[in-house]
């Protein structure tokens, strides 16, 4: 069990608000993407062994990324056509559910 991402949930707040993502056993909620605009998003992308809290901006093609182990805010270059591209949700143990287009 020692390689697990762990448990993550996004949940709206409400019209026009930002996301708010909790990361199991932590009960206080990060805020982060707006509901409105962005699709939550989860990977590994640094390494850490840590679920990485992001979103994919659709009207940007961009990728907007928490860094677990840092706390620093990152954004990756544009992916996919204008008509967009598969994302992966996220991963448990290996699983990966793409969001629908």
């Amino acid at each position: 069990a020692g390689n697990q991402l762990g448990l993550m949930v996004a949940r709206p707040r409400g019209v026009e608000a930002n996301i708010r993502w909790f990361l199991f056993p932590n009960s206080t909620p990060t805020q982060w993407g707006s509901e409105v605009t962005d699709q939550p998003m989860s990977f590994q992308l640094d390494g850490d062994v840590l679920n990485d809290i992001a979103v994919y901006r659709p009207g940007d093609r961009r990728v907007y990324v928490i860094d677990s182990s840092s706390g620093q805010t990152l954004t990756l270059e544009p992916l996919g056509a204008t008509t967009g591209f598969n994302a992966a949700l996220g991963a448990i143990q290996g699983t990966i559910a793409p969001l629908p287009q």
